[in-house]
């Protein structure tokens, strides 16, 4: 009977000793998994402070899950107002319906999308380029960027473009006239050919006001 003890106890023994290796293995896997789990989020963390645009997740119903802003002041509004929201919510219903509208489609077809859109940001207009894509089976990621300075460098492109072709359908009226008067002797002869050249390089409501 002493012997059947005896072995019973070093059968315990064995069994504890085998649980205890056991547990002291998988505390250590779960160390491990939990560093590369750390090291991971600290890549994605260091990749996102990279980023220099908005990133913005979206669920398939337009709400804000999540968000990534190198600086705080450059969101519309602060998370709490929009994190765990609609865009109808938060958005004006023009910008908002753009949104929904893409992020539908990029859901159905897989495919990226690219929108513009304008805020009121105090009294400053701000415009942005989004990008859309598929970040999961039921939400999109967002990135977006400002590109207001872009937007006011085309606006005053445009505007001195429309100034020089005035200029410009001027200065062809101005010498198409001064020929005209030097071949003609008549004054009526002389009004008709400035009637005509003003006419042709005028606009339309300048040429009214000028009658």
């Amino acid at each position: 009977s002493i012997v059947l003890i005896t072995a019973l106890q070093w059968l315990i023994i064995g069994r504890l000793n085998d649980s205890l290796h056991r547990a002291r293995r998988n505390e250590a896997a779960q160390r491990q998994t939990n560093e590369a789990l750390s090291a991971s989020e600290a890549r994605q963390r260091a990749l996102l402070s990279a980023i220099p645009e908005l990133v913005f997740r979206l669920r398939h119903d337009g709400v804000f899950l999540d968000y990534h802003a190198p600086e705080i002041d450059r969101l519309a509004s602060p998370p709490e107002i929009f994190l765990g929201r609609p865009v109808e919510a938060v958005m004006p219903p023009a910008v908002a319906a753009q949104a929904r509208y893409h992020i539908e489609r990029v859901l159905a077809t897989g495919q990226p999308a690219q929108f513009e859109y304008a805020l009121t940001m105090g009294h400053q207009v701000r415009y942005y380029d989004a990008r859309m894509t598929v970040s999961g089976p039921d939400e999109v990621l967002t990135t977006v960027r400002d590109i207001s300075e872009r937007k006011h460098i085309e606006d005053a492109l445009k505007h001195y473009a429309v100034q020089a072709q005035a200029q410009a359908a001027q200065l062809t009226m101005l010498n198409e006239v001064g020929r005209a008067v030097s071949t003609l002797r008549d004054l009526n002869g002389v009004l008709d050919v400035i009637y005509q050249q003003a006419q042709r390089s005028l606009p339309l409501d300048v040429f009214m006001i000028a009658l």
